[in-house]
């Protein structure tokens, strides 16, 4: 379960990497921008509801 939750950080890590360095590229700045920090805010929001329900004593 720790590897598959490794190899998820890192892929999830590397597409966030490139998305945003792809700012520069696309025409609607803001909406990419927008969508962007939806997308990490949720999968960041995902990742500590996870954590959490892992860490905490039930």
């Amino acid at each position: 379960m720790f590897l598959w939750l490794l190899l998820s950080v890192v892929a999830l890590s590397v597409y966030f990497y490139r998305g945003w360095h792809s700012v520069g590229l696309v025409e609607n700045k803001a909406a990419y921008v927008l969508w962007m920090s939806i997308e990490t805010g949720f999968a960041v929001a995902a990742f500590a509801g996870i954590v959490w329900f892992f860490v905490t004593p039930s």
